[in-house]
């Protein structure tokens, strides 16, 4: 505890993308406007959604006119035919708001459709606190998220290659199109990519920042080092520096403080087994987890949620949970009872309607077997009775001679 930094930024999370770990945070579940940090969502809506990033669309009129002109873009004209993969340049490099529409409208037919995707995406990657009205993050009343959200969200996008080549690159290009005669290049905003700044940091593989009056300074930095992803998100500062100064000690946390163990399966399933003893012990995998120095794997505490619809292990320390592990059984529902309506389950050892026991396989195997031999009597007694009728038909030829 005594080496946890002190954070200037209202609201700010620390999340490793491998486990899931919630490794620090400030606030970091109280909704606030995030900016143009929302664009990371953007991203990735289009890469789940858009095999190929080659693909022309036409930008539209409300693409180009529904935001306030003010604000950043990159001058797209209506009619104007594109790449997504530019689409995606623009929106990481630049951050262009007319960009984020045109992508928008491109997967889910509408900006409002599109809001909607982001929506059920948060929901599904288990957001409590967000809610998206916009591709871009202009200012909206309806239009939040929580830090711990945000890494949840960029984490999810992490895992797409191409999030870190356009989130980290240095700079971009859009070639000429129907409506411009020059090359747009765009250079990053992230200090923590360019060489020449003084936050430069060559183990950061991706960044995103925002602004708005409301929102203030909001900055995503994703750090990979030794195997391990972090994900520092800060949210309401004042100034730049002081999203740098935040991101910066909470990478020194993490990546000082703190280090890689794995709980064995041999742990998991002797936890395991003492709520669901028909758990998949062969579907069990080493689980990473992150540690402070001083612990090692034997100080987790493993125990079983008792969820019946969702059987999981809890790793936990000090009363603190560090990561869930799904966990499969060998039969649906929950443990040890009786087939009943709602689906519960019996031990693997009781067997289930529907399921494959070690009977059923058997007696398949036996029936493939009776089957084969019946086939192969068969094929026996029909050459033996062709062979006969040649052997009668020799004799008839010699007695004619």
């Amino acid at each position: 505890a005594e080496a946890v930094p002190d954070i200037i930024a209202p609201r700010a999370a620390l999340l490793c993308a491998e486990t899931g770990q919630l490794l620090l945070g400030k606030d970091a579940e109280s909704p606030a406007p995030p900016a143009s940090i929302t664009k990371i969502m953007t991203a990735l809506l289009v890469l789940e959604n858009c095999p190929d990033l080659t693909a022309a669309t036409t930008v539209s009129e409300v693409a180009v006119h529904s935001i306030e002109r003010g604000s950043t873009h990159i001058a797209l004209d209506t009619g104007e035919v594109v790449t997504i993969r530019d689409m995606l340049g623009a929106l990481l490099v630049e951050s262009a708001n007319d960009a984020a529409n045109v992508l928008a409208e491109y997967v889910g037919g509408s900006l409002e459709g599109f809001a909607a995707m982001m929506n059920e995406k948060a929901a599904a990657l288990g957001c409590t606190g967000t809610h998206f009205a916009n591709a871009h993050g202009l200012d909206d009343p309806a239009h939040y998220v929580t830090a711990h959200d945000m890494a949840r969200i960029t984490a999810a996008a992490v895992q797409y290659p191409a999030f870190a080549e356009y989130a980290g690159a240095s700079t971009f290009t859009i070639p000429v199109t129907n409506k411009q005669d020059e090359e747009r290049v765009f250079y990053t905003k992230q200090n923590m990519l360019r060489k020449s700044s003084k936050w430069y940091d060559p183990e950061v593989i991706a960044g995103k920042n925002g602004w708005t009056t409301n929102a203030h300074q909001t900055l995503v930095t994703v750090k990979r080092h030794g195997g391990v992803t972090l994900i520092a998100v800060v949210m309401g500062e004042s100034q730049k520096a002081d999203c740098l100064a935040d991101t910066a000690a909470m990478f020194e946390y993490g990546f000082n403080e703190l280090h890689r163990v794995e709980l064995p399966t041999d742990a998991q399933a002797k936890a395991a087994a003492k709520t669901y003893e028909n758990t998949d012990v062969d579907a069990l995998r080493a689980q990473a987890v992150l540690l402070p120095k001083d612990k090692k794997a034997a100080d987790v505490t493993l125990a079983c949620s008792g969820d019946a619809a969702h059987p999981s292990l809890t790793a936990s320390l000090g009363g603190e949970t560090l990561t869930t592990i799904p966990l499969t059984l060998m039969t649906a529902g929950a443990p040890g009872g009786e087939p009943g309506d709602d689906g519960g389950a019996v031990p693997a050892s009781a067997g289930a309607e529907g399921g494959f026991s070690i009977l059923k396989i058997a007696g398949i195997a036996a029936g493939v077997v009776v089957a084969l031999l019946l086939i192969l009597i068969l094929y026996r007694t029909y050459r033996v009775r062709r062979q006969r009728r040649r052997i009668r038909a020799m004799r008839n030829r010699n007695r004619r001679y």
